[in-house]
């Protein structure tokens, strides 16, 4: 069949926002799963806004979940700035408002790289190498990285590091913990390879009788 190209005047193009829902969304951890100890990892989530991260042409953008642009600022992510144009990157972030800091919950892009189709596990040690390694100043506020970026350190599911995890100070109000299974990849949308709990809800869910006294909590 052929397709006519030719305008009739009466439609306009539907503009695509391409950083519209493209974050994975977690789904309510109902139950433990089998392999919780030795497959599922956690992060805690800060409260905040669910953020989109790109850094692209010299410059970095901050997104809603809809795809709405709420920032445009310098950082020092590949792609980011001036000195990086020719590069691109793109994170799963919360941005807290409080701290005025982004918290980098998972990497999707880096530094031209895509990762979205490695494992969760991987994505975790290559993001947490990439932040220790080689972006000295990225979690300070500079003039070159007006926003701090903070990238959220993993555990694993046992009960052991779950306890040492939950007994540490927090340096933001924890909004909830997400669970990854270390094999799941990142895509766009609700996944079920991603859990979430509100802290009063771990012991209940996951069977254990950890002290959540210490941890804090958005009231």
């Amino acid at each position: 069949a052929v397709v006519s190209t030719q305008s009739t005047g009466t439609e306009s193009p539907k503009k695509i926002n391409p950083f519209k829902n493209q974050l994975m969304l977690s789904e309510w951890l109902r139950d433990k799963p089998d392999d919780f100890e030795e497959n599922w990892l956690c992060k805690p989530a800060p409260v905040g806004h669910r953020t989109l991260v790109v850094a692209h042409k010299g410059r970095t953008d901050s997104f809603t979940k809809s795809g709405y642009r709420t920032a445009t600022f310098p950082s020092l992510l590949p792609g980011g700035s001036n000195s990086s144009r020719s590069s691109y990157s793109l994170l799963d972030a919360v941005w807290c408002e409080k701290s005025e800091a982004f918290y980098i919950l998972d990497l999707i892009c880096y530094g031209g790289h895509p990762v979205d189709n490695s494992e969760a596990e991987f994505r975790f040690y290559w993001g947490a190498s990439k932040f220790s390694e080689d972006l000295p100043g990225i979690s300070s506020k500079l003039r070159k990285n007006r926003y701090p970026m903070i990238w959220l350190p993993s555990c694993t599911c046992n009960k052991e590091s779950l306890t040492k995890w939950v007994a540490e100070k927090q340096e933001f109000d924890v909004d909830g913990l997400l669970f990854y299974h270390k094999m799941g990849h990142y895509s766009a949308g609700p996944s079920p390879l991603v859990g979430w709990l509100k802290p009063d809800m771990l012991n209940e869910v996951l069977g254990l009788d950890l002290d959540l006294s210490s941890y804090q909590m958005d009231t």
